[in-house]
């Protein structure tokens, strides 16, 4: 998906983590980490494009990178800046879930993604979405624009981020 998306469904699920004890600023860092695994490319500027695709899709986008890259940056994350204010299981499983809905939602789109990188070059692919899709994105950056603006992080009728992740993909679906 492109950087947009990715920024915005990371920002949403960072709200939906993290937002009690860091306010808007889960926005921010939810963001940030949303489009983490594809900074991949710029470590690989004398690859052509076809090579880029074959590595970006790999290792930043596979099951074992959410899981312990995860693990990992969300432990570095509590130990330098969080420690005060979140535990560090509910920083490492934010950060987990924020990767994992990365990779996730690039499965959704026609290019897919290397779940299983290193061990296995497969790409799994559903493709019932554009690489960059306005219908997908629109709902997703109303709901967290209205939870960012909202007094308590909530808009009446529930919980922003939860629900925006939620019917996120319920559309993608």
């Amino acid at each position: 998906m492109d950087s947009i998306t990715q920024a915005a469904l990371g920002a949403a699920v960072a709200h939906a983590a993290w937002h009690k004890p860091l306010g808007r600023k889960a926005f921010l860092w939810g963001a940030f980490f949303g489009t983490l695994p594809d900074l991949d490319v710029v470590f690989f500027p004398l690859l052509d494009d076809v090579q880029q695709l074959y590595w970006h899709r790999g290792e930043s986008h596979s099951i074992f990178f959410v899981l312990i890259g995860g693990a990992l940056l969300g432990a570095l994350m509590w130990s330098v800046r969080w420690r005060t204010k979140i535990s560090l299981q509910r920083v490492m499983a934010g950060m987990v879930l924020i990767l994992a809905n990365h990779v996730l939602i690039d499965y959704f789109n026609i290019y897919g993604t290397q779940f299983l990188a290193p061990f296995s070059r497969f790409g799994f692919s559903l493709g019932n979405l554009f690489i960059i899709d306005p219908l997908y994105t629109g709902p997703l950056l109303l709901g967290i624009t209205a939870a960012a603006f909202s007094r308590s992080g909530h808009v009446k009728g529930g919980r922003t981020g939860k629900n925006v992740v939620q019917v996120s993909f319920q559309q993608s679906l």
